[in-house]
């Protein structure tokens, strides 16, 4: 894969991940979220816990990009117009089964649709589920450590109100989603004038 195909997309992707950690950040001040995802490994070195965590990373990130990604949306492909077979792919990763298991569907259903999105554009555009693979496993990783164990102590509006930590991941979310539309865009372009071999 060529170079500027390759970090474009990885920009792309990394974009699109910020915008949504900003968004199930703002979901979660409206609405109670479960959690940390991970069992509790505090009783464990972390030479044995760290492993754990980027294995579960690993897994459902390689066969997600591998069988739907990979697989399930180059069938589709075949029978639909590109944006479609993009759509479809992206509807059907959300409605898979996804951590956290507790969490309202009117969270986690348009979250893991504009996930799977991301995922879908950087397989059309790059014919290579390696770079989503990247994102996906990075994306992972930051929710497990950084966003999921916040949610449960994370402080709802109805208690505390609007402030600016709220107003913050807002513009989080507007800035980063334009940064990831643009990127997307441009990787569009980028793939048309130097098309990437599939990976």
């Amino acid at each position: 894969m060529p170079r500027r195909v390759l970090l474009t997309a990885l920009t792309a992707g990394a974009f699109a991940m910020i915008a949504l950690a900003g968004y199930w950040t703002v979901c979660a001040s409206f609405v109670r979220m479960p959690g940390s995802v991970l069992p509790d490994l505090s009783s464990y070195p972390w030479w044995t816990a760290a492993p754990a965590v980027v294995m579960g990373a690993l897994i459902s990130p390689l066969c997600e990009q591998a069988g739907l990604f990979g697989y399930w949306q180059a069938a589709l492909e075949h029978e639909f117009a590109s944006p479609t077979a993009v759509l479809l792919a992206a509807m059907t990763f959300a409605v898979l089964p996804h951590p956290p298991a507790e969490a309202a569907a009117w969270v986690k259903l348009p979250f893991f649709f504009f996930a799977g999105l991301t995922f879908s554009l950087m397989a059309r555009d790059t014919q290579s589920i390696v770079p989503a693979l990247v994102i996906h496993v990075a994306g992972l990783l930051m929710f497990f450590v950084f966003v999921w164990p916040a949610d449960s102590t994370r402080p709802l509006i109805r208690d505390v109100g609007a402030g600016p930590w709220l107003w913050t991941h807002v513009a989080q979310i507007v800035i980063f989603t334009a940064l990831a539309a643009w990127t997307f865009r441009r990787l569009h372009l980028v793939t048309k004038v130097a098309p990437a071999r599939g990976l």
